[in-house]
């Protein structure tokens, strides 16, 4: 297919609304998550529990597969995200 051609930008075209939906369901799971965790007294307490736990299991190494081990840095930068953003709302309340 040349670099002009109506099958390239067709297909960009498909490429980019899959790429808005996901964003847009990514951004929809954020917002909920965010909305659920504001709702739960203490939460804080209980992400720092997990992170912890992450962090401890991580460094020791407890993990059989790749996505264990990637998960459990995923859980740990998901958990100071929404740490950091809370702390920050309050400091500016």
């Amino acid at each position: 297919m040349p670099p002009g051609s109506p099958e390239l930008a067709e297909d960009q075209t498909v490429m980019n609304h899959k790429l808005y939906l996901f964003l847009g369901q990514h951004d929809q799971f954020s917002t909920e998550l965010k909305k659920s965790l504001a709702s739960v007294q203490g939460f804080e307490d209980t992400l720092i529990d997990v992170a912890s736990a992450c962090v401890d299991l991580y460094e020791r190494k407890q993990f059989v597969l790749p996505e264990t081990k990637f998960m459990y840095l995923k859980v740990n930068i998901i958990s100071f995200y929404f740490i950091h953003l809370f702390c920050s709302l309050w400091a500016i309340l």
